[in-house]
Parts: structure tokens; sequence; C-alpha cells
């Protein structure tokens, strides 16, 4: 898949952070229901203090991308948790590395349906698409990393 020159990356997700020093009140998710078609989302208020990180993933993905996509937010959320803040790492090698845990949740999921597809009651053909879903989306997290 080629790149124009100055074409932007898709996003998926994005890890929120913010530094409070004063008290401020946050609105969160804390459940997303689908009713018919209808979407019902649960919220709470939350009274912070502190540093807070958050994760938000576009709605409606298919379940294997948002896991992979959670898995590489997460690493994210890890790097800050740790100390390690976007000066101290050049911001493609902490893309890159969360590109590689995105992509090895991807291939264990895949090892995981490999090894399970003869002990389950799943049908050859939802194997068969998991299988070519996980592969469409280990290959746009190669594309893009």
């Amino acid at each position: 898949m080629a790149r124009l020159s100055g074409e932007q990356e898709p996003i998926f997700g994005l890890g929120l952070e913010a530094d409070m020093d004063d008290m401020a009140t946050i609105t969160g998710v804390t459940s997303c229901l689908r009713k018919g078609n209808s979407i019902v989302v649960e919220q709470e208020m939350i009274e912070a203090r502190e540093y807070r990180t958050g994760i938000a993933i576009l709605f409606g993905l298919p379940k294997i991308m948002t896991q992979a996509i959670l898995a590489h937010e997460m690493m994210h959320v890890w790097f800050r948790s740790n100390g390690i803040e976007p000066e101290k790492l050049e911001r493609k090698l902490e893309e890159g590395m969360c590109q590689v845990i995105g992509w090895k949740w991807l291939d264990w999921l895949e090892s995981e349906i490999n090894s399970s597809s003869s002990t389950t009651t799943t049908s050859h053909q939802q194997t068969q698409f998991l299988r070519k879903l996980i592969e469409t989306y280990k290959f746009v997290v190669e594309e893009h990393a």
C-alpha cells in the first residue's frame, strides 16, 4: 500500500493524558451497550486531582482490531506510568514499540485460534474469517509501523 507524500496515518486509538494541579471533574464512560438500533452510554463524573491517563478507541471496529489497538495504547500508558516521558524517547521509536505490541497480540490471538479451532464448535467458515481478519490487521500494523 503506497502512501502519498504528506498523507496522514489513520487514527483508531488515542492516549489521553492530563496533569491536574487543581481539582477537576472528568466525565468518564463506564460502559457502552448496543440495544437494538441504539447505543446506550453510561457515564460517571469523577473528581480528580492527580495525573490521569485514559485511552479512547474508535467505536464500532471489529473486536479483534479493538483488542490490538488497546494493546498498542496500553503500551503508551505503560511508558508514562514508568516515567518514560515523550521527550525521553523518540516518537518513531515509541510508536514502533507500541506497534510491535499490537502485532504480538494479533500473533498470539492467531495461534490461539489455530490451536483451539479443532476443539471448539466454531465453524470452519468462522475460523477462516477470523484468520483472514487477523492477517489483514497484521498487514495494516506492518504498513503503518
